[in-house]
C-alpha cells in the first residue's frame, strides 16, 4: 500500500489459543526494494526483536499494520516447521516451509531480471548461512580447540552489523597478526542459535560452528584462552546472564577480562538510553529507571523480559568489578557509565579513541549559493535523528524558509511529499566530493542519543566541514572544541531552524566559511 504505516506489530498465536502482540520497528531502509518494486520507496523494511512471554507451540504469526486512513491490514507470515518456545522443545528446525521457499524464489527471480546480481549473492550468503555453519558437539569442539595456539583470545560480539562488528573484525586481525588464535562467540537471530567463529592463524579460513550454551564451559576449561574481550551482546537471548558467564569464564580460565564500550547496553537494555518517551534519559537516579524501564516496549529492549533495572545493573556490576580493562572511546561515555556504575575504579578505565583514516579532499564553501544547504551524513535511523530531520523539513516547508536538506547516505522513515534529497549509500573516499557536489554550507549531526564515538564527525572535521549538533555524547565533545562547530541544546530542537540560520551568519561573519 502507498498509505503511511502508523503502527506495526507482530501477533503470535499459540496452539493453546493464547495471543501475544509484539511491537515492530518499521520504516527501515531496504535499498533493494525499489529495484524490484519501483513504486515503493527504500524506507519500507521492518524488524521485530522480542523474548516471547508465553510458552507453547506457535500456531501462526501475522503482521498487523494500522494505516494512515485508519484501516488495518493483516499479513500472514510463514514460520519454520516445528517452531516452539517451550524450554524442553526440540531444536529449531533449519528447514523453511514451502511458502517461504516459493516467496524467496520469486524474489530472487525478480532481482535477477532487474540485474541485481550482487544483491542476490549478498542475500544468499547471509540468508543461507547454515550451509556454511554446521553444529559442533563437545567432542568435535575439543578436537578443533586442540589446533589453537597458546594465548588464544575469545571475543563476545553480536552479529547485527554496524560499527561494533567492524571494530571486532579489526580486533581479530590484530590478534592474528601477532600469531594468536581467535574464537568469536555470537548469536545468530534468524537461526536462534549460538555460533562460534574460529580463526586458527592469519590467512587460515574461518570456521563456523553452531553450538549449545554448554560449549561456553568447554572453551573455559580448554586451557587455550588467556584473554576474553567483551565487544557487545545486543540481540542475545538472556543478556542479563552474560555478566555471570564472563565472570565464570575468567575464574575458570584465569583469563584477563576486557570490556569495549560501543554503546550503553550495560547501563540499560534500551542501549541508546532512550526512555519510555523515546527521549534521551541522561541516566537519572535509579528510582526513575525503575518506573521507566517496564514501560519501554521498543525493539531490542524487549529481549529483557524481567524489565528490572536493579537485576540488570547488579549483574553487570559484578562482571565490571572484575574487569582488568574497561575501554572507552570518548570521555562522555565514561561520564555516563560512571553515573550507573560509580564503583568502577580509576585503574580500570582506559581511554582509547578509534583511529580514523585520513580522507582525501577538502571542503569548499559554496559562497555564491543563496539560502542554506544543510547536509546530513550517514545512515539515519530514529536514534541518529530521522525524526529531527523530518521535523526540520516540515518547519522549512511551513515557514517557506530558503533551506534545503540533503542526506549524504540513507534515512529511515516515511517523508511523503517532504522535499529531502538522499544520495544513497556512499564510499568514504567519495565523501568530500559528495559534500562539494551538493554545495552544502554545513552538516547537521541530528543524533538524539549520545554517541560513544562518532566516525562521521571526525571525518567531517578532517575535511574542515562546518558541523552543528546537539549537546550530548562524543559528537558534542569534539564539535564543541572545533573552530567550525556549533553545539545547540537538545531541548530546543524546535528552534533548530533558527539555529541553523544563525550558524551560517556566524560562519560568514567570522570568516570561517
Amino acid at each position: 500500500s502507498t498509505l503511511d504505516v502508523l503502527e506495526l506489530s507482530m501477533l503470535v498465536c499459540y496452539a493453546s489459543g493464547q495471543l501475544e502482540t509484539v511491537p515492530a520497528q518499521y520504516g527501515l531502509n531496504r535499498a533493494d526494494v525499489p529495484n524490484v518494486f519501483p513504486e515503493m520507496g527504500a524506507a519500507c523494511g521492518f524488524m521485530v526483536h522480542a523474548a516471547l512471554k508465553h510458552q507453547g507451540n506457535i500456531a501462526s504469526i501475522s503482521l498487523q499494520a494500522l494505516m494512515g486512513d485508519g484501516s488495518s491490514q493483516v499479513l500472514a507470515c510463514p514460520i519454520s516447521v516445528g517452531l516452539a518456545v517451550t524450554q524442553n522443545a526440540p531444536p529449531i528446525s533449519l528447514r523453511l516451509p514451502w511458502q517461504r521457499l516459493l516467496l524467496d524464489g520469486m524474489r530472487v527471480l525478480q532481482m535477477l531480471m532487474a540485474g541485481q546480481w550482487r544483491a542476490v549473492w549478498a542475500g544468499a550468503r547471509n540468508r543461507w548461512a547454515w550451509l556454511r555453519s554446521k553444529s559442533a558437539d563437545e567432542r568435535e569442539l575439543k578436537k578443533l580447540l586442540e589446533r589453537f595456539g597458546a594465548e588464544a583470545v575469545l571475543i563476545v560480539d553480536h552479529s547485527l552489523g554496524g560499527g561494533a562488528n567492524l571494530f571486532r573484525e579489526r580486533l581479530i586481525q590484530k590478534h592474528l597478526d601477532v600469531g594468536r588464535s581467535v574464537a568469536v562467540w555470537t548469536f545468530v537471530p534468524y537461526l536462534l542459535r549460538h555460533e562460534l567463529r574460529l580463526y586458527l592463524w592469519a590467512g587460515a579460513p574461518e570456521m563456523r560452528r553452531l553450538v549449545a550454551w554448554a560449549a561456553w564451559e568447554v572453551l573455559a576449561r580448554s586451557g587455550k584462552f588467556t584473554d576474553i574481550e567483551f565487544n557487545n551482546c545486543v540481540g542475545f537471548p538472556r543478556q542479563e546472564d552474560m555478566g555471570a558467564a564472563l565472570t565464570s569464564f575468567k575464574g575458570t580460565a584465569g583469563a584477563k577480562l576486557r570490556f569495549y564500550l560501543h554503546d550503553y547496553h550495560m547501563v540499560c537494555p534500551s542501549h541508546f538510553l532512550l526512555n519510555d518517551k523515546r527521549k534521551f534519559c541522561g541516566v537519572p537516579e535509579r528510582e526513575q529507571c525503575r518506573r521507566c524501564l517496564p514501560k519501554i516496549h521498543d525493539s531490542l529492549a524487549n529481549l529483557f523480559v524481567a524489565k528490572d533495572i536493579d537485576l540488570w545493573r547488579d549483574r553487570w556490576a559484578s562482571a565490571l568489578d572484575l574487569a582488568d580493562e574497561i575501554v572507552h572511546f570518548s570521555m562522555s561515555t565514561r561520564e555516563l557509565f560512571s553515573r550507573a556504575y560509580p564503583g568502577i575504579r580509576e585503574e580500570q578505565w582506559h581511554f582509547r579513541p578509534h583511529h580514523v583514516p585520513q580522507l582525501q579532499g577538502r571542503f569548499m564553501y559554496p559562497a555564491g549559493r543563496n539560502g542554506v544547504r544543510v547536509g546530513v551524513v550517514g545512515h539515519i535511523g530514529r536514534a541518529k535523528g530521522s525524526e529531527v530531520v523530518r521535523d526540520l523539513v516540515r518547519q522549512v516547508k511551513l515557514q517557506g524558509a530558503n533551506i534545503e536538506i540533503v542526506v549524504v547516505g540513507t534515512i529511515e522513515g516515511v517523508f511523503d511529499d517532504l522535499a529531502v534529497l538522499a544520495t544513497g549509500h556512499y564510499k568514504h573516499s567519495d565523501l568530500a566530493h559528495l559534500i562539494n557536489a551538493n554545495q552544502l554550507h554545513m552538516v547537521l549531526m541530528p543524533s538524539v542519543v549520545p554517541e560513544t564515538f562518532s566516525y562521521v564527525t571526525h571525518e567531517l572535521m578532517q575535511l574542515e566541514v562546518p558541523i552543528i549538533c546537539f549537546d550530548l555524547g562524543a559528537q558534542a565533545e569534539v564539535v564543541g572544541r572545533y573552530a567550525k562547530g556549533c553545539v545547540v541544546p537538545l531541548n530546543v530542537s524546535d528552534e533548530l531552524l533558527l539555529r541553523i540560520q544563525g550558524f551560517k551568519l556566524a560562519l560568514e561573519g567570522q570568516g570561517l566559511s
